[in-house]
């Protein structure tokens, strides 16, 4: 070979690398669903823990303060007449007594909510209404009891009538038409064969707090413009998005539409089925513990563990018994799970009194909840730090929507505890600081009223009453099972 024909090779060598030097950030590789999965059980292993003392929401409860079981009947036991519209002055102030006389004893978040300082002035503004008023209006009365319990933020608490809806909770807006995609050089949309790369977000060049991993038609993984933000009905909202290429920058106005969840009509409580060879649970409540419901609950565990990908879709889930959440998983797994939140129990009944809780079986149930007695009435479960997630070498996928709710939240939040979990869908409703095991009636005006006996606490990264545990892979709550399909299918999975 003469030293001409070197020479060209040579400069050819130089400028093909050079053009792969040019051109290779430009190169769209598909996100890897390896990689992100290695990325998510990184995330859930370092959960953190409130730092909270919950100790600090313990008081001491004189006996006087304590429900008698005659009271306890009285508040717990469901009218069997037709309710008034109206009751006499007397009435009136022994219900709006004894209902406060109830939340001081038992319900657990008093202390966090602002304990006496704010219970006994909302409680006398409640007498303050009733004044020196011979006859009181049930309604009124109603009304008034809820906007001086206002200050309350727990999503299971109500008196009146159950508002367990979304309004006012955290809710997920996204454009799922653009189709995001990342190179070495930045966040692009590819339009007509071009790249316009993103340079801003309604001013915010911190782009990355609008970008939302998510799944295509085609089943793979890419990012969504999304926002996270408090609704009160609103179905749209825009977004100023800067584009550039170049030199030359572009600036458009994106629309956001609130995510949709599940309709969920005519699906039965529990169903399981198999969709090309992937095992699918849906659950729309999580039954009681030790009733037959529950018992095929937890029985669903052992049809889809040996299987190397399944889903459990808890879209619309309403919650239930946190007792066969854990049943479940630990029929799957084999060993329990600790969660995140700490946790407080208070728990001040005598054997006569009825009970939310089978008193043969509470002591068992509190080792299944992990609780500990630390005073007369209360009981305590703190998590403990971890090295490492507890094994599993499957992948299940977790399907939520704004639906999803309590006893059902707490599921999630324990299947976090395990490797290769990922939550695909929305956040979900934010009902996890308290319960509503206590559900009962004023004896006079037959107001009805519910409230939890725990106090559970959460890093605000982790959960927000009313925002929700966060998924991995957001996308729009009915699209969740099908979209989830394509991602198993195009990676792959099974």
């Amino acid at each position: 070979m003469d030293f001409n024909l070197k020479q060209t090779f040579k400069i050819l060598f130089i400028i093909i690398l050079g053009l792969i030097l040019i051109y290779l950030p430009y190169y769209k590789k598909d996100i890897s669903f390896e990689k992100a999965l290695e990325k998510i059980n990184h995330k859930n292993l370092n959960i953190p823990i409130s730092k909270l003392n919950i100790r600090e929401f313990i008081s001491e409860i004189p006996n006087e303060d304590i429900l008698t079981a005659k009271e306890h009947a009285l508040l717990f036991s469901t009218p069997h007449v037709i309710s008034p519209t109206a009751i006499t002055r007397k009435e009136a102030i022994y219900d709006v007594e004894l209902y406060f006389k109830a939340l001081k004893s038992s319900y657990a978040p008093y202390n966090y909510y602002g304990s006496d300082k704010l219970f006994l002035q909302a409680k006398e503004s409640v007498l303050s209404f009733i004044g020196d008023n011979d006859v009181i209006n049930v309604a009124e009365l109603t009304k008034t009891l809820k906007d001086n319990l206002a200050f309350i933020p727990d999503r299971h608490f109500y008196i009146g009538n159950n508002e367990f809806d979304l309004e006012n909770t955290s809710r997920y807006y996204t454009n799922s038409t653009l189709g995001i995609f990342k190179n070495k050089i930045g966040y692009y949309v590819k339009y007509g064969g071009v790249f316009y790369y993103i340079k801003s977000i309604n001013k915010d060049e911190n782009i990355e707090n609008y970008l939302y991993l998510s799944i295509n038609t085609e089943g793979k993984l890419l990012y969504n413009l999304g926002v996270l933000e408090k609704c009160s009905g609103q179905a749209s909202r825009n977004l100023n998005v800067v584009f550039y290429r170049g030199e030359s920058e572009y600036t458009k106005d994106i629309e956001l539409k609130l995510s949709n969840t599940l309709s969920d009509e005519s699906i039965s409580p529990l169903d399981y089925t198999t969709i090309d060879d992937v095992p699918i649970i849906s659950s729309r409540e999580v039954p009681y513990n030790i009733g037959l419901e529950g018992i095929d609950f937890i029985n669903t565990a052992s049809k889809v563990k040996d299987s190397p990908v399944s889903i459990l879709d808890l879209r619309g889930n309403n919650g239930g018994d946190i007792l066969t959440a854990l049943n479940w998983i630990n029929e799957y797994f084999g060993v329990s799970s600790q969660g995140k939140g700490l946790f407080l129990l208070l728990y001040g009944r005598s054997k006569d009194a009825p009970s939310y809780y089978d008193f043969n079986t509470f002591h068992k149930d509190l080792k299944t909840l992990q609780l500990e007695k630390i005073h007369a009435y209360y009981y305590e479960h703190i998590p403990k730090s971890k090295k490492e997630l507890n094994k599993n070498l499957n992948t299940i996928f977790v399907l939520t929507d704004k639906k999803t709710s309590s006893a059902a939240e707490f599921f999630v939040e324990h299947l976090k505890d395990f490797e290769n979990i990922v939550v695909v869908g929305t956040n979900t409703h934010g009902t996890l600081e308290s319960s509503n095991v206590e559900l009962g009636y004023l004896p006079n005006s037959h107001i009805e009223f519910s409230y939890g006996n725990w106090l559970r606490l959460y890093d605000e990264k982790f959960f927000k009453e009313g925002e929700g545990i966060k998924p991995d892979i957001w996308v729009n709550g009915e699209d969740a099972l099908e979209l989830t399909l394509k991602l198993i299918e195009n990676y792959n999975l099974k």
